[in-house]
C-alpha cells in the first residue's frame, strides 16, 4: 500500500474587506514554485487515525513565514521543533490539538506546560482525544502564560494526566475550564 494521497486547500484573504474569500481553493503543493506566507490560521487535518507526519513534512520546506493566531492539528504527530517553527511569530492565541501529539527528539510526548511556554499569547486551548498533557503542575504554574483564559478538554483518553491538570488549575490564575466526557 502506497502513501495516502491528500490535497491542500486555502482560503485567500480579501484584505479590502478584512474577510476570507470563499470558497476554498485547491492547489498542488508539490508544483508550487513560490514560498508560502501563511497568516491568520493553519489547519493541518488528517481525518484518519494514522498519525502520519506527511502534511507537516511537505509544508515546512515551502514555508517562509507563518504568522498565525490559530493553529489546529487533527491526527498529526509533529516534532516540537516543527511546532516551534509554526508558532515562532509569537502570535498564536488559539491552539486546538485533536488526536495530535507533539513529540521531542526521542519520540516522547512533550509536556503540555513546555508547549504552552512557547506560545506567550495563548488565550484558548482545546485538547480533544489523544493529546499531550501536563506532567508537573508546579512547572505548569511557572511556565503557562497568564494570557490563558479557556482550557477545553474533550473526550480525553486514559493517558491524559487529569491529576496534574487539576493540580495546575488549583495553583494557577483564574481561567475557565470545560470538560466533555466521552460518549459510551
Amino acid at each position: 500500500m502506497g502513501k495516502q494521497q491528500f490535497g491542500w486547500l486555502y482560503q485567500p484573504l480579501n484584505r479590502g474587506q478584512g474577510v476570507f474569500a470563499k470558497p476554498y481553493q485547491s492547489f498542488d503543493l508539490k508544483r508550487l514554485e513560490k514560498s508560502l506566507w501563511i497568516t491568520e490560521g493553519l489547519f493541518l487535518e488528517h481525518w484518519e487515525a494514522s498519525f502520519e507526519s506527511i502534511l507537516i513534512d511537505s509544508l515546512l520546506p515551502k514555508l517562509v513565514v507563518c504568522d498565525i493566531y490559530l493553529l489546529h492539528l487533527t491526527f498529526q504527530n509533529i516534532s516540537f521543533e516543527q511546532f516551534q517553527i509554526l508558532t515562532a511569530a509569537g502570535n498564536v492565541t488559539k491552539l486546538n490539538l485533536r488526536n495530535s501529539l507533539i513529540k521531542d527528539k526521542n519520540g516522547d510526548n512533550v509536556p503540555l506546560e513546555d508547549i504552552l511556554e512557547t506560545i506567550p499569547k495563548i488565550e484558548n486551548l482545546t485538547l480533544d482525544g489523544y493529546t499531550n498533557s501536563f506532567v508537573c503542575h508546579q512547572n505548569a504554574a511557572k511556565k503557562v502564560p497568564l494570557s490563558l483564559q479557556l482550557l477545553t478538554v474533550q473526550q480525553s483518553d486514559e493517558n491524559f494526566n487529569f491529576e496534574g491538570c487539576f493540580k495546575f488549575i488549583q495553583v494557577s490564575p483564574l481561567f475557565d475550564i470545560l470538560h466533555t466526557l466521552p460518549k459510551k
